[in-house]
Order: structure tokens, then sequence, then C-alpha cells
């Protein structure tokens, strides 16, 4: 790269840095355990949960006990608009919002169920598509409620 112009902050800048980079590594050793290793909490969004369902349904392995329980964390992160997001305070998302769909239908929630409800309204208005003949100016409106989508 070629600078060609002097470059501001200088060494009050670097030093500002510098202090911010030893704080942050102070305290992330500090949180270490006296073994070498770190413990914390780790987070995901409904995807991992509503894939690994599925993937327990196609190898024919998912147990009730582990369905209702995906089920209710899964309900449990829905956003107020119906949608789930893909990172914590995000905006909601299509894809995402549509694994969360068949995974609770997986689960045995109902399409008629409120929270699902507002889930296929924001699916049918963000969509754009779906079988033929389903598209946002036909007036036909596509429907998750049964094994597939169907066009209504």
């Amino acid at each position: 790269m070629t600078v060609t112009h002097a470059r501001s902050g200088g060494p009050s800048a670097l030093s500002g840095a510098e202090a911010a980079l030893a704080r942050a590594r102070d305290h992330l050793l500090g949180l270490q355990h006296e073994q070498g290793w770190w413990q914390g909490e780790l987070e995901t969004n409904v995807t991992m949960d509503a894939e690994d369902l599925l993937l327990r349904e196609f190898l024919g392995i998912r147990t009730e006990e582990e369905t209702a329980a995906a089920g209710r964390w899964i309900a449990s992160q829905q956003r107020a608009d119906g949608t789930w997001a893909n990172y914590f305070g995000g905006p909601g998302d299509l894809s995402t919002t549509v694994e969360a769909y068949v995974a609770l239908r997986l689960a045995g929630h109902l399409p008629g169920a409120p929270h699902m409800a507002r889930a296929a309204e924001w699916i049918n208005a963000g969509a754009g598509s779906g079988p033929p003949g389903c598209s946002p100016g036909s007036g036909s409106r596509c429907s998750a409620s049964g094994p597939g989508m169907t066009c209504r």
C-alpha cells in the first residue's frame, strides 16, 4: 500500500490502541482456567436446532423428548413480528424463519397457533415465490400447513 498523505493519530493513538489491547488480553487471561481452558456460553441461532431435528427425522432417530425440547427452544426465540433472526438482535431472516417454521411443524405446532400464523404471514409476505402459480401478484397464497408447500 502506498501512503500519499500523513496519517493522523501519531504515537498517542498507538499507545491508546496498545493499552486497549493489553486490557483485552488481561481480561481474557483472567477468565482462563488454571489448567489452560476457557469455559463460557456458546449461543447459536435456531437453524442449528431446526436442522438437527430435520436430520434426526430423516435418519429415523428423532425422539419425542428431543423434539419437544427443541420445539420449545425454537418457539422461545421467535421475534414479536413472527420471524427468527440469524443473530441476536438481528432482523428477521426468511430462510431462518422457514427452517424454524418447518421444525415447529415437525414438533407438532399447529399452523393455526398464533405464533405459527405470525410466521406464516411474514413468510408469505416476504417470500416472493413458491410453488408454481404462487406469486405476489397472482392473488394466491402459499401455505406450509401440510407436508409441503401448497398454493391456494
